[in-house]
């Protein structure tokens, strides 16, 4: 079942990489996306930052410009208050608040690109919604006491 709410903007710090979709001839998300997130992090927790005990990370894609079927970009990052002065080999984003249509997965990694596939080729269309100008995002949340995200929120921007 979708739901709908106002997310928060937001800072990120981390990195970016391309790949393509799932549901697309070639598709390699899960390999460039997870060996994103762990180079990343690797370089993210070497920062001088305050942060929680666990921050929040996020994933924002959006299309290039290659005109690759299904190339996108995924920019992998955690949330953080205020941007470092310094920021090495990693890059900023900031996302705007806005609303968004998205679904939570908290059925493991294991199962998260099926739930991605199922919510932008099955739920998402039939829910009649509107989409609108806007990055989509993987919210990961809920780590449990090894930092694994035990809720992923699969959301795109709607009207």
């Amino acid at each position: 079942m979708v739901e709908i709410a106002v997310f928060p903007g937001r800072f990120l710090v981390g990195a970016k990489a391309t790949f393509i979709a799932a549901g697309h001839q070639n598709s390699n998300g899960p390999v460039v996306i997870g060996q994103l997130w762990a180079e990343m992090s690797r370089e993210f927790f070497q920062l001088d930052l305050a942060r929680d005990e666990f921050p929040v990370g996020i994933g924002a894609m959006w299309p290039t410009e290659s005109g690759v079927d299904g190339e996108m970009t995924y920019f992998a990052g955690y949330e953080v208050s205020a941007l470092p002065e310094s920021l090495d080999e990693l890059e900023s984003l900031e996302l705007d608040a806005g609303s968004y249509a998205f679904v939570s997965h908290t059925d493991g990694m294991a199962t998260l690109s099926q739930t991605v596939e199922r919510f932008y080729s099955q739920v998402l269309p039939e829910s009649g919604l509107a989409r609108r100008w806007g990055m989509d995002l993987e919210v990961y949340q809920d780590p449990d006491e090894s930092g694994t995200p035990q809720t992923v929120l699969i959301a795109a921007p709607v009207q």
